[in-house]
């Protein structure tokens, strides 16, 4: 989880300058170069961290062998992990754009539910499923996976852009 939050530290870092932005575009009416931050944040989200996400799904074994040593073999957990966020810290230049808008407010009722569901299939997988620690990686990933897909929809919904155009 300290390699995922390494990717995710980088996007927020980038993230973070496109909330003023968002806020003063909105503010002058430019609401055409606003969708066009949008739409270009989305992409460069995706770019920027697209190749640490892939290093740690294909790599992240090798990485923690190399890193912690033999007992911290990690197996599938780094590829789970890295691919169960890499939609939430793709996506952190839309929910800082949506923030700067004063449109975040639903995006962030959302972890809610995903965090309930994340701790509920948390339970399931320690004391009905056995799952062990692959169990608990796709109870924290698959949640994640939810959330930024609700990220995207409510920004296509509040921008009015069709999801195509925004993939």
């Amino acid at each position: 989880l300290a390699l995922i939050r390494v990717v995710e530290t980088f996007a927020a870092k980038f993230a973070y300058v496109l909330t003023p932005t968002a806020s003063s575009l909105q503010s002058s009416g430019q609401h055409e170069r606003l969708l066009q931050l949008l739409l270009q944040g989305a992409r460069l989200g995706t770019a920027l961290t697209l190749p640490m996400v892939l290093t740690l799904a294909i790599l992240g074994d090798r990485i923690m062998l190399l890193w912690m040593g033999p007992r911290y073999e990690a197996g599938p957990l780094t590829m789970i992990l890295a691919l169960g966020y890499f939609g939430t810290v793709a996506l952190w230049p839309v929910t800082m754009i949506l923030v700067g808008m004063n449109r975040h407010g639903w995006p962030a009722v959302a972890t809610l539910p995903a965090a309930g569901l994340s701790a509920l299939l948390g339970l399931l997988n320690a004391f009905v499923f056995g799952g062990g620690m692959t169990g608990a990686a796709l109870a924290v990933a698959l949640p994640l996976v939810g959330s930024a897909a609700f990220v995207a929809t409510y920004a296509c919904r509040e921008f009015r852009v069709g999801g195509w155009t925004f993939v």
